[in-house]
């Protein structure tokens, strides 16, 4: 039962969340022998998202739980809260890039600050204001930083839309 997963830090190895809605999903790393899994080691437990470090091999992720952004350190594999400015709730409001946490800090009505976080450092600083409220929090950052997409849904968005399928006989 996947819910997210991304290739690990060696050739045939992943990282993914496995497991339902409630407190047992785990954050687990895996390899895979020719196409049979040949290891699992449990990383952390009730994981809500994670994003993976590419560069230093840091695992960031939210709980289901609890408040706030939380770090595995790929030698120690001590869990360590970044920050609790970053809300559970809100499962694509933020992202990991070269280091840089970059994350939308959530408002009900009015503008979204989009913001850089070193955790080594815990300088956090607003990068851009995205004008308006909005519901969904999903972006990305270029890979030079000097660009941001957002899928902007406002957050008083009320349309509705329905299709009906049908099956093409043709052919």
């Amino acid at each position: 039962d996947v819910r997210y997963g991304v290739y690990g830090p060696r050739p045939g190895s992943y990282v993914a969340v496995i497991g339902g809605s409630s407190e047992g999903r785990e954050l687990i790393e895996f390899e895979n022998a020719k196409g049979n899994e040949s290891s699992r080691h449990v990383i952390a437990h009730d994981v809500a998202r994670f994003d993976y470090d590419r560069a230093d091999g840091t695992v960031y992720f939210t709980k289901i739980g609890d408040a706030g952004l939380f770090k595995i350190d790929p030698r120690s594999s001590a869990e360590t809260l970044v920050t609790q400015k970053i809300s559970p709730t809100h499962l694509d409001g933020w992202m990991v890039l070269e280091g840089d946490i970059f994350y939308i800090e959530a408002q009900a009505i009015g503008p979204s600050n989009v913001h850089d976080l070193d955790p080594a450092t815990g300088e956090d600083r607003v990068i851009a204001t995205i004008p308006g409220s909005i519901a969904d929090l999903n972006f990305s950052i270029s890979h030079d930083k000097r660009q941001i997409v957002v899928v902007r849904i406002s957050a008083e968005d009320t349309d509705v839309g329905a299709i009906t399928l049908h099956r093409d006989n043709a052919g």
